[in-house]
């Protein structure tokens, strides 16, 4: 009898595992200038309430240099650059929020952050004249 629920409980185990999914974002940056370097940031959340994002921040007071993110498969579309963000999906709705800032490469001056609204991961958040995130079809 014990064996028979052991084997029970292994195939529950089985039956529940989900394959590990991911869901990539494409970031876009309107008219990169050739002078500039440009730092990402991603807020990750299950609700909208609150952000540790806003407007026209200094990234480092407060410090949210946890949530830079590195970008990668940079391509160029028209006067856009766009790289991708790859993440780990989770079995209940999440929303992103995104931030851009540039530095100055001669002087290492840096923005105010600009930011996107809170997305769901399959809609599209364009900031006008600076950036957008979208979920890659």
């Amino acid at each position: 009898m014990k064996k028979f629920w052991i084997i029970i409980a292994v195939f529950n185990i089985i039956g529940c595992a989900q394959p590990n999914t991911k869901t990539t974002i494409e970031f876009g940056i309107v008219n990169p200038q050739p002078d500039k370097t440009y730092k990402v940031f991603a807020e990750l959340k299950t609700d909208t309430s609150s952000s540790r994002l806003y407007e026209d921040m200094d990234y480092l007071n407060p410090n949210v240099s946890d949530l830079m993110i590195q970008l990668t498969n940079f391509r160029t579309v028209g006067d856009t650059l766009i790289g991708e963000f790859t993440f780990n999906d989770k079995p209940f709705k999440q929303y992103l929020k995104a931030g851009l800032i540039q530095v100055n490469n001669s002087n290492l001056k840096y923005s105010g952050m600009t930011i996107t609204g809170w997305a769901e991961l399959d809609m599209i958040e364009q900031k006008p004249g600076g950036f957008f995130i979208r979920k890659k079809k």
